[in-house]
């Protein structure tokens, strides 16, 4: 009973207790279960807990994150068979074994490329590796002070069979003797030059490659000239003067190629400029003449004739232009204006030219006499139509016919038979009998029409009659037309010919010059007598002189102004004429050839004063004729002989030869010692093969470093003593060879192993290679871990602070999920709708919730228990789902076949005998 009390107690406080129902005792008292019943009804639901859903997503995802990282501390990684746990905190001690050795950790890249992979056994390879690395380094610093001093470093073969030593000790010393006997040729060619410092490679190629440029005769030396040129600004100065020289012979030739016979004797650049100046005055087309010389003969003939013919044709002319009444000068523009004018007027009909007047060319009257000329033919056509109804000339007035057409339309049929019937005729309308008798005596149809189409035949006539008078009597055709006017019969067609050669006339002619107003005025106003004697002057032969004149004056001058006059024009072509004729014959007296282009007469000109600059210049030279003294002759040098002694000079200082080697070729005495200098170059050259046979044996057997053997970063400049020193002390250290091919080995197996990056950081910080195997398990856990952390990003985020953080959290989040899921259910259980029952017949029919009201309303008199249960106990179950009862009760109040639970839960199970038990239990689902 204790213990059902102490549940009862918490789930009051969690807000529980009004959704259990407390039957512990078989002597429950029934006023007691209506009461707890009737606080269970009066319970008012309280409101959901809000972001519940929310709040179970985080804690959810909490605890994910939180089981990941546990279940990834605990998980192997890599091949190692060690958990990141167990990686971290080797890390740890790892990190915390090199500060306190105080041993160099390098950058922060630094690591291991297999470290996944590797399991114990190949760490455990590796420490040994590194402990026989450290052991023979420890002996070549105690001995040697280091492996950059022992006297083989810089042999990097290290698989040398004792036999191969024995080949590379062979191989070194060869090379040795072969630089010995190179050194000594080297001191006797340093003793021919005067040169104490000639002891290196570079030097003695120096040497080779300057003798291989000197000739082997040394007459073809001029030996008083090289100690001259060994200053930089002698050799340019004696070069400059070679290029100037050679300039001006180019120059020459470039000049006398445009004179007949090679041009011996130029002309003066004075003379050259006078005649450009002439060929500027000489204008051809509109521009000024700049074909070659053989053009211009042709040029002066042809505007000779051109002259001729101009001269020629003046006077017939002046004649047409005064036949013609034109008070205009005679200029081209204006004869062709002429011409056009006269064309125009042979291709216009006679009839045009008589009816012609001011108010018929009016271009603005052509509108009105189309107009007149439509009306015409419409009236007309009218006529002839009507002319076949009427046989006589309509001379009646209009008003008449319309009468009678009224008359004709308005009449009975009394009218009509009274002007059929004579005794009756008395009786018709006088209007009717009129138009009756008219329509029979002039009219032309056979049969007899119907009044209201004789009406229409007279208004048609009436309305002709009233047209043709209007038309007749229209004062502005009669004053357009004047004499030509003949009402319909006018020539209207002959008068809009007449319009449309003056709209003709003004299209060909319609700008505001003199000519061209003069051709309008002769064409428009001329007298017809005028006309035909212009006509008669101007034939088709003179026409088409006048023509070729014309094409001959534009073809040649097309750019000359359109005013000048023939008089004028003709004195220009005979300037121009006489102009190329003088131009051709002073060219030719010069010598040029006929295809020079005379265009160029100023650019000849200026080349010859550039001639005569660059001549004066070469023979007032100063300084090169006290370099060359009597070989100097102006241009007439002997550039040949100047030029091999420059390029020698020059060839020399290209080969990039020491300073000290040139100044010693670059004398007096150089034909003394070429003889023993080329013995001594065949020496060199010998050595130099045999020493580099040498040297690529030795290279070849031992792979040798020569930097850092020799200490050098090259050979070539390195003197030879010391090359020969050094070999010296590696042959006499023999024995010392296996030692330094184990420690190569030893350092090539480190590196193979992939541990070179824990070398090189000692090398870096110049710290001695102790403590490698520390330094080893440093790498090896920075390497793992940080590729676990790259693997597994939840690591890095949950590590530290950060994981202490999540599981305050996730704790926070559960106590608050635990809070607002009692909240939400007891809100659930709240809401849960009631069966209401039966409340109808006798009360001991009534059932549930109705039955549970009326029980409360009594006073005494209740059911018992167990009847409420059965009756009521499906409501009393919704309304409080949690019953608490002792096996006793159990029995007591509920029915075997009655209610039924979803969940039977026995506390202390183990203190109660099962057939206590079996009760509780078959009332479960």
């Amino acid at each position: 009973m204790a213990a059902l009390e102490v549940v009862k107690k918490r789930l009051d406080e969690v807000g529980l207790g009004e959704f259990c129902l407390e039957l512990h005792s078989t002597k429950a008292n029934k006023k007691d279960v209506l009461e707890s019943l009737r606080t269970r009804l009066e319970h008012r639901p309280s409101l959901a807990p809000a972001a519940l859903e929310r709040s179970i997503e985080e804690y959810e995802r909490h605890r994910r994150h939180l089981s990941r990282y546990v279940d990834l501390l605990n998980h192997p990684f890599g091949q190692s068979g060690k958990s990141l746990q167990q990686l971290f905190w080797g890390g740890i001690q790892a990190t915390a074994r090199v500060q306190e050795l105080g041993l160099p950790t390098g950058p922060a890249d630094i690591g291991l490329v297999d470290a996944l992979t590797l399991t114990p056994i190949d760490l455990d390879r590796r420490r040994t590796a590194l402990e026989v690395l450290e052991q023979l380094r420890a002996s070549l610093v105690q001995t040697y002070g280091g492996p950059h001093h022992h006297p083989w470093a810089g042999i990097h073969r290290m698989e040398l069979s004792p036999f191969e030593q024995e080949a590379l000790l062979r191989a070194l010393e060869t090379w040795r003797q072969t630089m010995l006997g190179l050194e000594k040729v080297v001191m006797q060619a340093a003793e021919v030059l005067a040169i104490p410092e000639l002891d290196t490679f570079d030097a003695a190629r120096s040497v080779m490659e300057a003798a291989a440029l000197l000739p082997e005769d040394s007459g073809e030396i001029i030996l008083d000239l090289l100690p001259k040129l060994k200053s930089e600004d002698t050799l340019n100065t004696l070069d400059k003067f070679v290029h100037m020289v050679r300039r001006v012979q180019q120059l020459l030739s470039s000049l006398r190629a445009n004179f007949e016979g090679g041009g011996e004797s130029l002309p003066r650049a004075v003379v050259l400029r006078d005649l450009e100046t002439i060929r500027c005055k000489l204008t051809v087309g509109g521009a000024v003449f700049a074909g070659q010389v053989r053009e211009l003969p042709p040029l002066a003939k042809r505007y000779r004739e051109i002259a001729q013919l101009t001269e020629a044709k003046i006077t017939s002319a002046s004649r047409l232009f005064q036949t013609a009444g034109w008070c205009i000068t005679l200029t081209a523009y204006n004869l062709a204006t002429m011409m056009d004018a006269i064309h125009l007027l042979r291709s216009t009909p006679r009839k045009c030219l008589l009816i012609r007047s001011a108010a018929i060319i009016d271009e603005a009257m052509r509108p009105v006499l189309e107009q007149a000329a439509e009306r015409a033919r419409v009236l007309t056509e009218q006529q002839r139509r009507l002319v076949e109804y009427f046989t006589f000339a309509p001379d009646y007035s209009i008003p008449k016919y319309r009468r009678w057409a009224a008359a004709l339309r308005r009449a009975g049929r009394l009218q009509r038979l009274a002007v059929k019937t004579p005794v009756l005729r008395w009786l018709a309308d006088k209007e009717f009998t009129d138009a009756w008798r008219m329509w029979l005596g002039g009219s032309k149809a056979r049969a007899m029409l119907r009044r209201q189409e004789m009406a229409q035949r007279f208004e048609e006539l009436a309305d002709y009659l009233e047209a043709g008078q209007s038309f007749q009597n229209g004062c502005q055709l009669q004053e357009l037309c004047g004499e030509m006017f003949q009402g319909l019969a006018t020539d209207f067609e002959g008068l809009l010919m007449v319009n449309a050669f003056a709209r003709q006339v003004s299209r060909t002619f319609p700008e505001s010059t003199s000519a061209h107003r003069e051709a309008r005025r002769f064409l428009l106003e001329g007298d017809l007598a005028i006309l035909d004697a212009t006509l008669a002057k101007a034939d088709e032969p003179t026409i088409t002189d006048f023509r070729m004149l014309l094409s001959a004056l534009t073809g040649e001058n097309a750019d000359a102004p359109p005013e000048i006059e023939f008089d004028a024009m003709h004195r220009a072509y005979l300037q121009v004429a006489e102009t190329a004729e003088h131009l051709y014959h002073t060219l030719k007296e010069l010598g040029l050839k006929d295809e020079f282009p005379t265009k160029r007469l100023s650019t000849l000109a200026d080349e010859i004063e550039r001639l005569a600059k660059l001549k004066e210049d070469c023979e007032d030279n100063a300084a090169i004729k006290e370099l060359l003294g009597p070989r100097f002759r102006g241009i007439d040098t002997d550039l040949s002989s100047l030029k091999r002694r420059i390029q020698l000079v020059c060839d020399l200082r290209a080969a990039k030869l020491p300073q000290r080697v040139l100044d010693s070729l670059l004398r007096a005495d150089l034909g003394q010692i070429l003889g023993r200098l080329t013995e001594l170059t065949a020496l060199l050259r010998a050595g130099t093969e045999g020493e580099q046979m040498a040297r690529a044996k030795a290279m070849e057997t031992s792979g040798l470093d020569c930097q850092m053997f020799f200490g050098a970063d090259s050979l070539e400049e390195t003197p030879l003593a010391t090359l020969v020193t050094r070999i010296d002390r590696a042959l006499t250290a023999g024995d010392e060879l296996p030692v330094w091919l184990e420690y190569l080995q030893a350092r090539a197996e480190v590196e193979e192993m992939g541990l070179s990056s824990i070398l090189k950081v000692y090398e870096a910080a110049n710290a001695p290679c102790m403590h490698l195997v520390a330094a080893l398990a440093y790498v090896f856990h920075r390497t793992i871990l940080d590729q676990a952390y790259k693997r597994y990003p939840e690591v890095r985020r949950l590590a530290g602070t950060s994981l202490e953080t999540a599981r305050r959290r996730f704790q926070e989040l559960d106590r608050a999920i635990i809070e607002a899921k009692r909240r939400h259910l007891a809100a659930a259980l709240a809401c849960v709708p009631l069966t209401k029952g039966r409340n109808w017949g006798p009360r001991r029919e009534w059932t549930e919730l109705y039955l549970i009201h009326h029980e409360r309303g009594k006073k005494k008199q209740h059911f018992p228990v167990r009847d409420l249960l059965r009756r009521a106990g499906t409501v009393i179950q919704q309304m409080k789902p949690c019953w608490m009862m002792s096996p006793a009760s159990i029995a007591q109040f509920i029915r075997p076949d009655g209610i039924e639970f979803d969940l039977v839960v026995i506390d202390e199970a183990s203190q109660m005998r099962p057939e206590e038990a079996l009760g509780a239990i078959g009332r479960g689902r």
